[in-house]
Parts: C-alpha cells; structure tokens; sequence
C-alpha cells in the first residue's frame, strides 16, 4: 500500500508531485461523480416515480441532488467501518464486496448470452437470489475474518 506513494514522494521532482496528486484527484472525482450520478438517475427515474406519480421536471432535479447529497453522507459516514474491516485497504475493500456481489450479474448475462430459453423473470429472480447470496456471504466474511499472516 505505500510502494506507489514512497515512490512519487522520493523519485519524482516537487513539480512532478503535485502533477501526480492532480491526477490522482481527477481520477477519484471522475469515479465518484459517475457514481453518484448513475445511482441518482436509477432513484430519480425509476424509483421517486412510484411515490409520485406527476412529479415534474423540477422535482426530479430536486430529488436527484437530494439522493446525491444522501450517498456523499453515507459514504463518509462509511470510512471509518472501512478502516475497521479491512485495515484501511480501500482497494482490498472494494475487491471483496465486488467478488459477493459480482457472480449474480455475470452469470445473468452468461446465461443471457448462451441460453435462448432464459426469460426477464428467470433473470430478475436469479439476481434477487444471487443479490442475497452474495450479501449474507459479504456480512459472514466480514463477521468472522480469518486471522492475518503470523497471527493465531
């Protein structure tokens, strides 16, 4: 985890340095923002419609930003169940809850692709269960981790 870090701190130029944290920023920024946005136009568009039915333009813009401004809260309340987890490994993070939540949605699009007969209620419920699956995997994982290297 301190390898990238070590190196542009003791190899790169001070003009070079603050090129690289720009960049780096840039890159999270991009992530977050597409995330933010993307989860916002799933909530605005297919979920606020089912409370209000005549919501107008306005109103979604409304309650697109407000769903943004609740995610950003979430996810800095998140951090610090982060760094109890897994040791303050973002990466580590992100690759563990992928790996339970990932299967579902590849063997959807698996068998999309290779069976004719697979219709959009087979998909949804295989989903729903994978979904669940992978999530009680997640919180048993989390629950009871195996012990790091050298520890008993």
């Amino acid at each position: 985890n301190v390898a990238y870090p070590e190196l542009v701190l003791t190899l790169m130029p001070a003009g070079m340095k603050g090129i690289m944290i720009a960049v780096m920023l840039a890159a999270l920024m991009s992530d977050l923002t597409s995330i933010f946005n993307s989860a916002s136009t799933l909530f605005t568009i297919d979920v606020w419609p089912l409370y209000r039915k005549d919501a107008g333009t306005r109103e979604l813009l409304l309650v697109g930003r407000g769903f943004v401004l609740v995610m950003t809260v979430v996810s800095i309340l998140w951090i610090p169940l982060i760094q109890v987890l897994q040791g303050a490994q973002l990466f580590i993070y992100i690759q563990a809850v992928s790996s339970y939540l990932a299967p579902p949605i590849a063997a959807v699009y698996l068998l999309a692709v290779i069976c004719t007969w697979i219709n959009e209620k087979g998909a949804f419920f295989g989903l729903c269960a994978g979904t669940t699956l992978g999530i009680i995997r997640m919180i048993l994982d989390f629950s009871y981790s195996a012990p790091r290297c050298g520890m008993d």
